[in-house]
Formats: C-alpha cells, sequence, structure tokens
C-alpha cells in the first residue's frame, strides 16, 4: 500500500522538547467479562429468615454472605409467595456482619429489625440493634442504620406496630445490665425514644425470649421467666397491667389479630413426646380455653418442636417441625378454635435432613409463606419455602436464595496476543470451570465463555492454563473424587480434547509451559489426610502423561504450589507449614528440567502465614521473584518477596514490600511486564473496622533485582463491596492484566470477573475506528514510549489475517473522527496542518495481529512530544462486505514520549 509520507520503518525523526511527565501507573478501566447469566441457588450460605405480609405483597429478609460476611437480602412475594424479584435485592451491606432479621409492616413500609456488628469505639466490634425501613419498591429509605442501642443489647429482640410507629424491644445480656426497653421509630424513621423505655426492669438474672406483638389498643410484650411473662402497654408505652403476667408454664410463639391473641406452644403428651398445642386470649389476656387445644397428632416417637403462628386476615395459620426437624407440618385454625387440619398438613420439601431456622409468615391475600433453610447442596445453606393457602392446599417448594453463578477464582495465561481467564463459576447446585479470551486490552473475544468441565456439585475448582506457543493447556481439580483434570485447548477458541484428560491425583492445580511441554503440579496426600505434599506431572503436547508417578516438589503439610520457568527449568516453589495446624512456613523451591530430573531442595524463607495458601512466583530473564504474606493475624499481614536466581541461589532475601500500607496485605500475586515486577494484593486498608472483611486490591511494583519502586500500593480494584482472588499475566513489553472477582448487584446479586489492564506509561486509546469484519481493531504500543526505546514499535489487534496494511503517525489528532479522503473509513490522526505526518506499511499474521517496529531516537528533544497514531486495513470480500470501499479503521493511539 502507498505510504501517505516517505519515511523508514526504522525510525521516526521525531523533535521538539516539551515538559517531564511523572512516571505514575497507567491503568485502563476494569472491564467486566462477558457472557449470558445462569441463575440458580446463590452461592455462600443464605439462612435465618423472617417474613411479613404488606399490602399487596410480602417481605422475606434472610442473612447472606454472597458479598463477603453476613448481609441482609430481601424478596418480595406476590399472593401465591413467588418472588416478585429476579434475584434478592440487598437491604444492608454494611461492614461487619448484619444478622438474626426481623420484619414489621406498618402500613406503608416494612421495618427490618436486626443485629449489626460496628465499633463502638473501644477499638473491638459490638452488637447494635438497627433498623432500617424498605418500602414496597424495594428501596431501602434510610442512608444509614436506625441504632437503637449498643454494647447492652442482646440477640432477643422484638419488633410490632400499632399501624403507625413501630415499637422495637431488646433485652441486655449481662446480669445488672438486663432491663427489657422499647424504642419507637416513627413512619419517618425518627427514633421517638431516645433513650428507651424500660418495660421490665432488669434483675440479677437475663431475660431471654424478648419478644412483642400488637393487640389492637397497644402492645404485648413478653419474656421467658420460669414459663412466659407479660405485660401490655398502650401506644404511648404506658402499662396498661398493673405488674407482669404469668401468661404459661410453657414457651412458645405468640401473634394477635387486634382482637384475639394466640399463643402457640409444645406440650409434654402422656406418652413422653411432644405435641404442639395453643391457647387464644381475649383483649383483657384472659384466656379463652380452659386446657390447651391439639393442634398437632400424638404419635410415638414424635417430637414436635419450632411452633410458630400469624394471622392470615382471616384465620390463624401454625407450623411446626416433627421427627428430629426434617418435616414440616402447617394448619389452620379458626378464631373460635376449630382447628381445620387436625394433625398438620405436611409441607413438601425435598430437604435431605434438617430444616434450619424455620419461619412463617403471612400471604397478602391469605394463606401463609413457610421459610426454612438447608444444606441440600454441601456445606453452604441455602433459603427454601412452600405455602399453604387459605384453603388448605400446600404447594410445593420452591427456592428464594437465588442469584447469578458466582464468579470466583481467576487465573489469567498469556497466548498469542490474547489472555486466556480461567475461572470457576458456582451456583449453591452445581460448578462450571469456565475461560474466555480477552484481547490484550481486557475486551473478550467470546461473547460467551468456554466450559471446560461442568458438574452438578460445588466441587469444581479452577487450577490455571499455560500455553506452550501452539496450544494452551487448562487444568482444574474435581473434590468428589481427588482428581486433576486437564483439556487442551488452540487459540482460536476450539477445543482440541471433547473430554477431560485424567492427569494424577490431588487439587489446588497449577500448569506452566517449557518448550512443547506442560509441568501440571497439585497436592495430595498420599497416606494419612494431614501429610499433604506438592507432586507434579508434566504433559506432553499430544496430552500424554509423562510421569505416571508424579514428581515430588514440596515437603509435608503443604498449602500451595505455583509455577514459573527460570533459566531453562521449571521452578516449582511450595509453601510448606511446619504443622497441620501451624501458621509457620517455609517457601521452598524445586528446579525441574524437561527430562524430569529434580534438583536439590532450596528454602527461600520462612513466613508467618495465617491466609494458608498465599506463595506465588513469577520470572524474568535473570531471575525470579516469591512473594507470600506475614504477620500474627490478618490486620497487621504484610507482603514479603524474595528473589531466587537460575542457579537457585537467594539473591535477596525476605523483604517488606507493602510496609507503608495501612492494615492487612494479604494472598499477594505476581507478574514480570517484560519491563517491571508488578505484586498485587489483597487490603483492608481502607477499612474502617478491623472486622470488616471485604478487601481491595492494591498493588505495588519491583525492578527486575527487586527494587521497590512505589512506596506505597495503588488502587487496582476498590470499592464498597468485595474484590478478591487477584491474578495476573503479561504480553510484556511493560503491560500486565489483572483479574479479580467483585460482588455486583444489580441484574446478578453475585460476584463476577473483572479485568483491568496497566500499561506503559504515555499511552491512551480513543476514537473508535470503522470496524472491519471482526469487529472493532485496537491500536496499541509495543513499548514505553520513552527517549532511545530500541523496541518501542505499533500493533493492531483485531486486523484482517495475513494482511498489508497501514499506520499513520501524527502530530495532531482528530478526536471525534473524520473521513477527509472520502474512502468509508472514520480516521482520528489529523491531516490538515499537521507538522509531522508519517505511514509505515504493517503486515498482520494469521491471527490479525500486526506489529511494526519504530525505533525511538535517543533524543533529549523528544521529551514531552505528543503523537497520535492509528492503522488503516483493507478486508478481502471473502470475509465479509465493508461498503464502499472494503476498508476499516483502528481506534486511536496517543502515545507522549517519556524522558
Amino acid at each position: 500500500m502507498k505510504s501517505l509520507a516517505t519515511t523508514s520503518s526504522a525510525a521516526l525523526a521525531l523533535v521538539t522538547a516539551a515538559p517531564i511527565f511523572a512516571q505514575s501507573p497507567n491503568l485502563s478501566p476494569s472491564e467486566m467479562l462477558t457472557g449470558t447469566p445462569i441463575f440458580g441457588p446463590s452461592a455462600g450460605t443464605q439462612q435465618t429468615p423472617a417474613i411479613c405480609r404488606g399490602a399487596g405483597m410480602s417481605l422475606m429478609v434472610f442473612e447472606d454472605n454472597r458479598g463477603g460476611d453476613r448481609d441482609l437480602f430481601g424478596v418480595r412475594l406476590d399472593a401465591t409467595g413467588a418472588p416478585l424479584d429476579a434475584v434478592p435485592f440487598p437491604i444492608t451491606k454494611d461492614p461487619g456482619d448484619q444478622t438474626a432479621p426481623r420484619v414489621e409492616w406498618n402500613g406503608q413500609n416494612w421495618l427490618v429489625l436486626y443485629n449489626n456488628q460496628v465499633d463502638p469505639g473501644s477499638g473491638y466490634f459490638a452488637t447494635q440493634i438497627a433498623a432500617l425501613r424498605v418500602s414496597p419498591t424495594a428501596q431501602v429509605l434510610d442512608p444509614a442504620p436506625i441504632a437503637l442501642g449498643m454494647d447492652d443489647t442482646g440477640s432477643y429482640t422484638g419488633v410490632a406496630t400499632d399501624g403507625n410507629n413501630w415499637l422495637v424491644v431488646f433485652a441486655g445480656f449481662s446480669a445488672g445490665n438486663s432491663d427489657i426497653r422499647g424504642v419507637r421509630i416513627s413512619p419517618a424513621g425518627a427514633i421517638l425514644d431516645p433513650s428507651g423505655v424500660i418495660l421490665q426492669p432488669g434483675t440479677y438474672f437475663i431475660y431471654f425470649g424478648t419478644a412483642v406483638t400488637s393487640t389492637g389498643n397497644g402492645y404485648l410484650v413478653t419474656w421467658h421467666d420460669n414459663g412466659t411473662k407479660g405485660r401490655r402497654f398502650n401506644s404511648n408505652l404506658q402499662p396498661i397491667d398493673p405488674s407482669p403476667i404469668s401468661i404459661s408454664s410453657s414457651t412458645g410463639s405468640f401473634a394477635s389479630n387486634g382482637t384475639q391473641t394466640f399463643f402457640l406452644f409444645t406440650k409434654q403428651t402422656p406418652i413422653f413426646t411432644q405435641q404442639i398445642v395453643a391457647t387464644r386470649y381475649n383483649s383483657n389476656l384472659q384466656p379463652l380455653d380452659a386446657t390447651p387445644i391439639p393442634i398437632s397428632s400424638v404419635a410415638a416417637n414424635q417430637f414436635d418442636t419450632n411452633p410458630r403462628v400469624v394471622w392470615d386476615g382471616a384465620q390463624w395459620i401454625v407450623s411446626w417441625l416433627t421427627y428430629g426437624e426434617q418435616i414440616a407440618k402447617a394448619a389452620r385454625v379458626t378464631t373460635a378454635g376449630t382447628v381445620r387440619d387436625p394433625g398438620g398438613v405436611q409441607l413438601p420439601d425435598n430437604a435431605p435432613s434438617t430444616l434450619y431456622g424455620p419461619a412463617l409468615g403471612g400471604l397478602p391475600s391469605g394463606g401463609a409463606v413457610f421459610a426454612w433453610s438447608d444444606y441440600r447442596y454441601g456445606t453452604a445453606q441455602d433459603v427454601f419455602g412452600c405455602t399453604l393457602s387459605s384453603g388448605g392446599i400446600a404447594s410445593a417448594e420452591r427456592i428464594y436464595s437465588t442469584g447469578a453463578e458466582s464468579m470466583q477464582r481467576p487465573r489469567i495465561a498469556t497466548g498469542p496476543g490474547q489472555y486466556l481467564v480461567i475461572y470457576r463459576a458456582e451456583t449453591g447446585s452445581g460448578s462450571r470451570v469456565l475461560v474466555q479470551r480477552v484481547d490484550p486490552f481486557g475486551t473478550p473475544l467470546d461473547g460467551e465463555p468456554l466450559t471446560a468441565a461442568a458438574a452438578s456439585h460445588a466441587n469444581l475448582f479452577s487450577g490455571s492454563a499455560s500455553f506452550n506457543g501452539n496450544l494452551y493447556l487448562v487444568v482444574w481439580a474435581d473434590a468428589t473424587d481427588g482428581k486433576i483434570y486437564a483439556r487442551r485447548l488452540l487459540p482460536d477458541g476450539n477445543w482440541i480434547d471433547s473430554a477431560p484428560i485424567f492427569v494424577m491425583l490431588g487439587g489446588s492445580a497449577d500448569v506452566c509451559a517449557l518448550g512443547t511441554d506442560f509441568l501440571v503440579s497439585g497436592l495430595r496426600a498420599p497416606s494419612y489426610p494431614q501429610y499433604i505434599y506438592s507432586f507434579g506431572t508434566r504433559v506432553s503436547e499430544g496430552g500424554t502423561i509423562l510421569d505416571p508417578t508424579p514428581l515430588l516438589l514440596g515437603e509435608s503439610y503443604a498449602t500451595r504450589c505455583r509455577l514459573t520457568t527460570l533459566g531453562g527449568r521449571w521452578l516449582a516453589v511450595t509453601e510448606s507449614h511446619w504443622t497441620h495446624d501451624s501458621n509457620q512456613a517455609g517457601l521452598l523451591y524445586k528446579f525441574v528440567d524437561s527430562a524430569g530430573t529434580l534438583s536439590a531442595p532450596g528454602n527461600a524463607g520462612l513466613l508467618n502465614i495465617q491466609n494458608w495458601g498465599i506463595v506465588d512466583v513469577a520470572s524474568s530473564p535473570t531471575g525470579a521473584l516469591l512473594v507470600g504474606q506475614t504477620g500474627s493475624n490478618w490486620t497487621n499481614a504484610e507482603i514479603y518477596a524474595a528473589r531466587i536466581l537460575p542457579d537457585g541461589s537467594i539473591a535477596k532475601n525476605l523483604f517488606n514490600i507493602t510496609g507503608n500500607d495501612g492494615m492487612g496485605q494479604s494472598r499477594p500475586t505476581v507478574v514480570w511486564t517484560g519491563e517491571e515486577f508488578v505484586v498485587a494484593y489483597q487490603t483492608f486498608q481502607n477499612n474502617v473496622w478491623f472486622y470488616d472483611f471485604e478487601p481491595d486490591v492494591y498493588a505495588v511494583r519491583l525492578s527486575e533485582n527487586a527494587t521497590l519502586l512505589d512506596a506505597n500500593g495503588f488502587a487496582l480494584f476498590q470499592g464498597e463491596d468485595y474484590e478478591s482472588s487477584v491474578d495476573a499475566e503479561s504480553l510484556g513489553n511493560g503491560r500486565a492484566i489483572f483479574g479479580v472477582s467483585a460482588y455486583v448487584d444489580s441484574g446478578y446479586g453475585s460476584t463476577r470477573i473483572f479485568t483491568r489492564n496497566l500499561r506503559p506509561v504515555g499511552l491512551a486509546n480513543y476514537g473508535t475506528g470503522t470496524p472491519g469484519c471482526s469487529g472493532y481493531e485496537r491500536m496499541d504500543a509495543l513499548a514505553t514510549p520513552k527517549v532511545g526505546q530500541a523496541t518501542f514499535g505499533l500493533s493492531t489487534y483485531g486486523a484482517p489475517p495475513l494482511a498489508v496494511g497501514v499506520g499513520i503517525v501524527s502530530n495532531l489528532q482528530d478526536l471525534a473522527g473524520s473521513d477527509p479522503f472520502f474512502v468509508g473509513a472514520l480516521l482520528h490522526v489529523g491531516f490538515a496542518g499537521a507538522t509531522e505526518l508519517y505511514a509505515v506499511d504493517m503486515l498482520s499474521n494469521a491471527n490479525g495481529l500486526a506489529q511494526v517496529a519504530i525505533p525511538l531516537p535517543n533524543s533529549a528533544a523528544l521529551a514531552g512530544k505528543q503523537y497520535f497514531a492509528q492503522s488503516l486495513w483493507a478486508w478481502p470480500g471473502a470475509y465479509c462486505t465493508l461498503p464502499p470501499y472494503q476498508l476499516s479503521t483502528s481506534d486511536g493511539l496517543s502515545f507522549v514520549i517519556q524522558p
């Protein structure tokens, strides 16, 4: 193609002095990986549901740790108990844990009452009784929690309403400080009783089971004291009863419909089992039943527990658990005390065993929803429920704690002009190992991720991937059978293997290529379960296992093994603890040559590792950098690094690289960019309280000889939510890509994978260009644009394969873009008025990657000069039709020459 100006591709004659710019990190915006979300039972633990009927809908609230620590999420229900929200919405995700929710509707909004973990100023956390108002449109109406009590409060709380204000009751948790207090909250969220009203003075013992219900003319406050005692108060918290009333020798659940109070409790039967019974009370709290009303049946070995009661607008609905809390039943009872469902209607559930935290709430058109949590999908709980209609018909169960797949633990591999991101995707009922190709800017090349493996359990764990110049080997572990598997993948996104290759027994897989072969590492206990070692197996490009007997890479009590190459050999670094429960760990390493021969072991140092499994390693041409963490706890942990030479000697002992940051740096990863090492890590330095376990991700840079280049870490991923599990890789030439798992509320309710690029200083893209047959083309530079940079040049990603294009450089920018030559392609470099204008031929390879070298002269006068570059391409008609002349252009690239 004819150049617009004649120049040598070896150099551009660039002159004119300009100011010098600071060498700060050049970071691109973060980008979320694409993919259609798969919804199902949410990953993590959801438990302790609470339900309350409102106008036209009900609200269910539960504890949920999908976003890091324990938060409160809600879901609105229609008249049939079906969710109105695609995924549960967050009610509070404040620092620390929010637990034990209660819900009450005042005719306008719901009040969600809960226990809030906060710092009262002592440097340690305490329990605060807090509340938030939630509207029928699922909006949290309060910008901050309504704080009702601190330090002297326990977990026994209750909330009721008189149809206008809410009343919250709670009791202290220490003898002599155990008053039962009441605090009213207005519809606007104002606290009407700042100091609280003492409803029952404290004694030498603690009151348990504190609760409150509205009685129509006020409130009934109840507590446990050799049975159940209570006292009525009017809406202004003036006592109606002169002193507490002994209601029953039993404890149970209360509800009121305004004229009648219903007390549901358990009673021992003549055959020494437990039965659910009830007593009704009139508005003066006088019993209407001489003997308790039998609700459940009496049978041998039947122990009925966890009674719950709710008024559905026309009748009482009660629920309970029986037979070891594995079966739920419900029944309707009239205001006259007639049991419409003697013995109860069994509520269908698919739980394999115990139902935890049962809750009962009314539905807007009558009937009730019964909810619980169970462990049917493994070690984490999920919230389920079913309904009993006003006519006594039980529905099938449904799950309420849903969300998109939680995407976790990203690892990144470098390929031909691309990166491969491998990660784990989990719902409560299954897991997948996914891979996704992204371009050097972090933009996904695949609209949907590729599936390496999928299972109907949550025990698939992503490992890693590596490229040998021809193909990727993707490895992962399946904890159900304790095996490591692999599949080979071509750079175009096509799998070579239709089925996984069994590599070896173990878990925590890693992989690294050397020549055409791969070394796969993993952890395994060959005999006693505590004696865990790191092993390695070589795999050929053809998928053959070269070491049927795995190589011993690291000693016992191993918790992580990471691989790199150094000096023509593999380098395996193992985190090996002193005992199965000791935090003291050595960073052991061995070299493995291409024939599988092991070197003598080395030890890079000793760390006190609180978060086990944290070691990482990366190598430059002259040495490897090991990173880990040490500290007596997670709040004072620091990142340490050491340097190993190709001969196995230690060039620099472990030293602190985050000493100037605030509290808590952990779980580092390290990458060599071709110009410097970058160590990324999780940090709690922005957290107000030490018990807030939602980290940010920061990084520091080090020179090739391990000299620290940043006095303080710089932020990579920082937000209110949870960012974790950082990994990094590099295509060289001063660039790197970082991947994290970060929580996303809107549309997902789960963690997703985000990437962000660190680029050479002085580079910035702008504009869009005119897309070609493969989409938009991206312009980039081969190295940092600095004075005397012999390796500087231009590149284009997404160009037509095996084609010739032209790279254009100007000292003027056309930010919006124009078509000055009427060729049907948008140009972002300026022509008219440019005093410097150059063109170079660019050749693309079979993958559409084009590169051209443009060495920069060693002239101080170049420092600070700014140039703008773009490439122009002609696409063969066989690929697609691009009217009028089959032309495309890349986006624009601005580069400022550094001193």
